[in-house]
């Protein structure tokens, strides 16, 4: 029974670890987006 407990738990931390990998990436995603727009806009000037 332990042993099944451990390797749950183990599996839900990856979960959560690709969830906060997922949330990470899609926030430098949206920063890269604004870096992206803002040297356009500088371009453009």
């Amino acid at each position: 029974m332990v042993s099944s407990f451990i390797a749950f738990t183990r599996g839900t931390r990856r979960n959560i670890f690709c969830l906060e990998e997922f949330v990470a990436n899609k926030g430098i995603i949206k920063e890269w987006n604004r870096i992206q727009s803002s040297t356009r806009k500088k371009g453009n000037r």
